[in-house]
């Protein structure tokens, strides 16, 4: 019985604030959510574009990775035993855990930008 009475206080309340606003008010109060809804959609809209820029991007990175991944992996081998060969395997493997992390981030900014 005490949550109805409140709830009944609670809707004379409101009843009594939107009785005291104006037409005028009201009509202010709508234009300046209007224009919030307006900003909101727009930063929404570059958000979006920005995504699907960083999508393309990063999706564009890592298949040059791939390529550098898959000539630095064919050198390494034609100069098997030598020093430089597990420095360039090396090297071979850093692209192409940088391909595949891009690649992965590609992926997360396009869903993002959908």
């Amino acid at each position: 019985m005490v949550a109805k009475a409140t709830s009944r206080s609670q809707e004379n309340t409101d009843s009594l604030v939107i009785d005291a606003l104006t037409s005028q008010d009201i009509e202010t109060i709508r234009l300046a959510l209007a224009k919030d809804n307006v900003e909101l959609a727009s930063k929404s809209l570059k958000i979006r574009h920005s995504f699907t820029h960083i999508a393309d991007t990063t999706e564009l990175l890592s298949v040059v990775f791939a390529g550098i991944t898959s000539v630095l992996a064919f050198t390494s081998s034609a100069n098997q035993g030598e020093v430089a060969s597990r420095t360039i395997s090396y090297v071979a493997g850093l692209c192409g855990v940088i391909g595949i992390s891009l690649s992965t981030f590609s992926s997360y900014a396009a869903r993002e930008a959908d």
